[in-house]
């Protein structure tokens, strides 16, 4: 949070925030998949961001299959795309009937089950104000 602070409204203004953490290290082991770094509330909780009511909006690749995530959505059908999987999926607070997650065929989903868990990638989880409708983070 300290780094962001010199960097004052173009924090605001930007259309992304880019850290270098130095994850990419890990590419092609098991460790990539492991604990990988996510944005905080220290970072999300930025002095410029009053508290209002948002939007969150999350991209369809930015789910992550995990059974002890803490998005749950009622499944309807799983999808086989070629290299990867689409979960179509719902949930009573989203805004669509229909939540579609695309996922790495890696990854294993059973499809005769009632509910799917997910993580969620913080780089692929977009906020918006209610009132403008425009982006925030």
């Amino acid at each position: 949070m300290k780094k962001l602070l010199p960097y004052g409204d173009k924090v605001q203004q930007a259309d992304f925030l880019l850290f270098n953490l130095g994850w990419d290290k890990r590419w092609g082991t098991e460790r990539y998949f492991g604990d990988y770094p996510c944005v905080d509330e220290a970072v999300l909780d930025l002095p410029e961001h009053e508290d209002r009511e948002v939007w969150a909006g999350i991209r369809p690749e930015g789910f992550i299959p995990d059974e002890n995530g803490p998005f749950t959505c009622n499944m309807e059908r799983v999808e086989v795309m070629g290299r990867d999987i689409t979960v179509v999926a719902g949930h009573a607070d989203c805004e669509n009937t229909a939540i579609r997650a695309i996922i790495s065929a890696e990854n294993t989903v059973n499809a005769a089950s009632q509910t799917v868990s997910f993580s969620l990638k913080p780089n692929k989880v977009f906020l918006f104000s209610r009132e403008t409708e425009g982006r925030l983070l």
